[in-house]
């Protein structure tokens, strides 16, 4: 369990493999396991058969949460001694799950989370050796659960960093995009509007049918020169979000490649 679990990185995955390792090596009827979530608030299901726990969660306050936290040892209801001193509040919690085993999954004195164990299909009591292990399970599991959840703590601060880099960079160039284009539009709206203007106040009644002629060409030319110009920002834009072609290469002779023209 400790060679498998210490390797992955994925928190669903390492809850799924502590639960199924153990069902097969225990022969167990039932099992749940809990762990704190990213927001520190709550315990939340990872991994379950056997009992009725979809959707569950303890919050950090609970009661049965604070016991865990206080007593930070496992609790074995085999053991009556044991069973008899737990107030009844946490016997409750308990038998919802069907527990004989509870493993609090510590780190460093913080409960990162919990793990229910219930009978063996044997009905047969857990060994001494078996209790032996717990110790070492919880912790290797504490630690593999702690990787886990650090992991996708970095991996979400990347997506998001990522998220909000390319943001920033798109608003960068949507400004300047803006600007470019935004001026040939302001130099054919300007040159338009003067020339409705001068037609509204009949200033171009007073033009000859040459100055007339030439004053619309010059418009035509300047609204054609702004046009291409906006379209190039486009083109441009987008030859910059095309793939890059492949190259491809192929033999040649160098000595043709190289050939100088006789003098």
């Amino acid at each position: 369990l400790s060679q498998s679990i210490v390797t992955i990185l994925d928190i669903d995955k390492v809850g799924e493999t502590i639960v199924l390792s153990l069902r097969e090596t225990l022969r167990l009827n039932s099992a749940a396991i809990f762990v704190k979530d990213e927001s520190d608030q709550y315990y939340q299901i990872l991994n379950a058969f056997g009992v009725e726990a979809t959707g569950l969660k303890f919050e950090k306050e609970d009661l049965f949460i604070q016991f865990l936290f206080n007593k930070q040892e496992i609790l074995n209801l085999e053991n009556v001694e044991m069973e008899n001193s737990l107030p009844r509040e946490i016997r409750i919690v308990l038998k919802k799950f069907s527990a004989t085993i509870v493993l609090p999954l510590i780190f460093q004195k913080d409960l990162i989370g919990i793990l229910f164990l219930g009978q063996k299909k044997s009905d047969q009591e857990y060994s001494q050796e078996e209790i032996d292990a717990f110790p070492t399970i919880a912790s290797q599991a504490a630690l593999a659960l702690r990787n886990a959840r650090s992991h996708d703590t970095i991996i979400k601060s990347q997506i998001e960093y990522a998220q909000q880099s390319k943001l920033a960079a798109l608003g960068t160039m949507l400004a300047g995009i803006s600007h470019e284009i935004k001026n040939p539009l302001n130099n054919i709206a300007g040159v338009t509007s003067m020339f409705m203007i001068n037609y509204k106040n009949k200033i171009i009644d007073r033009m000859t049918k040459e100055e007339l002629i030439t004053l619309v060409m010059q418009i035509i030319s300047m609204v054609k020169e702004n046009i291409l110009r906006a379209t190039g920002v486009i083109e441009r834009l987008s030859m910059f979000a095309k793939k890059p072609k492949e190259l491809k290469t192929e033999k040649i002779k160098i000595e043709e490649a190289v050939k100088f023209p006789a003098r």
